[in-house]
Formats: C-alpha cells, sequence, structure tokens
C-alpha cells in the first residue's frame, strides 16, 4: 500500500519538477501535440457540421413536409433558404397559378 501511494505522489509530483532532463522539451512536444489535436478536432468538427447542414438542405420537399412536427418542417426550410412557411396546398395552387399566368399558351 505504501508502493503505491509512494508511487502515485511519484507520479505526480515529477511532472512539475523542472530537474528531469529533457522535460521542457517533453512538455513542449507534448503542448504542440494537444494543441494540434484540439485545432484538427475543432476543423473536424466544423467541417461535420457543414455536410449535415448540406444533406438536411438536400432533403426532398415531400420528405420534409411530411414529418410529423410542424416546428421542425418550418425550421428546415427556414434553415435551408425558406421562408419558413413551407409548402401548403395553398401556397401550391397559388404557385401554379402564377406559373399559369405566366404560360402564354396557358394550360
Amino acid at each position: 500500500m505504501r508502493r503505491q501511494i509512494a508511487v502515485a505522489v511519484a507520479a505526480m509530483t515529477l511532472p512539475a519538477c523542472s530537474m528531469i532532463p529533457y522535460y521542457t522539451e517533453a512538455k513542449a512536444i507534448a503542448d504542440t501535440g494537444i494543441a494540434t489535436a484540439v485545432k484538427d478536432r475543432r476543423e473536424f468538427n466544423d467541417r461535420k457540421l457543414q455536410l449535415n447542414l448540406a444533406a438536411l438542405c438536400d432533403s426532398s420537399i415531400g420528405a420534409v413536409n411530411r414529418h410529423q412536427d410542424i416546428d421542425v418542417r418550418e425550421f428546415i426550410d427556414r434553415l435551408c433558404g425558406g421562408d419558413g412557411e413551407g409548402i401548403s396546398p395553398g401556397r401550391l395552387n397559388q404557385m401554379l397559378r402564377t406559373l399559369d399566368k405566366l404560360n402564354p399558351a396557358g394550360s
């Protein structure tokens, strides 16, 4: 038991001791490794967010409008460049009437 305590105390105090050979060099390497790992993780998370948003906005209009929660449908519409109102039968009829007016041959 005393030996385990001594090992634990040595493990906690030795890294703080600047008398260990090459301590500053080893600490600099460790600090660089940690900084690089944090930077790499941030870049990974940023890229993952971009891909997730692209995948979400690539969802079909039908799939989004079939979602059970209207708040989710409006959020996806707003997030992906819409006005947040989604596509309703009334808006779809309005769009078809507008397209009919723009078509010189009529429908």
